[in-house]
């Protein structure tokens, strides 16, 4: 399908995660709602995940839980990416293993799933904490079920994949718009996401190479709904592997004047 049918909520949502991004520049692991946080909403949590190297493990911030101002049921969870493909490829070893935080939800790649079992959701003003599971039951226990917009760019695509999946068996109603997403499991996996997320929006640069891994071969399809914009018809954009995976890429293409190609503008064009 072609990136014309997508509305302005492409921009939007990817504006969310610059500003994710900035949040873990920042170097605070819990940061305070910024200045510059999207008006119209509030912080409620900040989102840590646990890294796992060698023998140490480290949490870092990955994302935030915001809260509509107007619609106090609407929430959205915004999950920023790999700094870079190396990092990217460095993290994860494609291996595939059983997704059992939905019913029959087929085989998902083990570091992401790891990665996303490891979520915890902390107050950024009383540092109060939750894990995955204390926080899913939280919203399950809600008398009026919220809705949610989950979002993530590269890495935070896939692990936006994977909360959106989980959301929707418990009966939450899920947009999802991924970035520069991998593939993230199995055909089980697909058609289970398929079935229970209905509004689903995958923003794809075509020459980035990091929405073509894992691969096919090793048993991975991608999720629907693709959208695909090409950053090979804008000669401002340099031609680079990096920059063809930038979220700053997509989001000028897809027509956001208020992005800044900063490192990815080309010299001359």
């Amino acid at each position: 399908m072609k990136i014309s049918l997508i509305n302005q909520q492409t921009i939007v949502w990817g504006q969310f995660i610059l500003c994710a991004v900035d949040m873990y520049k920042s170097g605070n692991l819990n940061p305070p709602q910024p200045t510059y946080f999207p008006a119209g909403w509030k912080l409620v949590k900040n989102i840590h995940a646990e890294a796992v190297v060698g023998f140490f493990r480290e949490k870092e911030f990955i994302g935030f839980v915001a809260q509509s101002t107007q619609q106090s049921h609407q929430f959205a969870c915004v999950l920023h990416g790999s700094e870079g493909i190396a990092d990217f490829l460095d993290d994860f070893e494609f291996i595939l293993t059983d997704f059992n935080l939905v019913q029959n939800g087929g085989k998902t790649e083990y570091g992401f799933t790891r990665y996303y079992e490891s979520f915890s959701f902390v107050d950024p003003d009383t540092d109060a904490q939750q894990n995955l599971t204390e926080y899913l039951q939280e919203l399950s226990n809600e008398e009026t079920l919220p809705s949610f917009v989950v979002s993530g760019h590269s890495l935070g695509g896939a692990l936006a994949t994977l909360h959106a999946v989980v959301l929707a068996e418990k009966g939450i109603d899920v947009d999802v718009y991924t970035y520069g997403s991998p593939m993230v499991g199995d055909s089980k996996f697909v058609q289970v996401y398929s079935n229970l997320v209905k509004n689903s929006y995958r923003i794809v640069n075509i020459p980035d190479i990091v929405p073509q891994l894992p691969g096919t071969l090793l048993g991975y399809e991608h999720v629907p709904r693709l959208f695909e914009v090409n950053s090979l018809d804008f000669p401002q954009i340099k031609r680079s592997i990096s920059c063809y995976h930038a979220l700053s890429t997509s989001l000028y293409v897809l027509g956001s004047t208020g992005t800044d190609l900063t490192s990815c503008r080309a010299t001359s064009g």
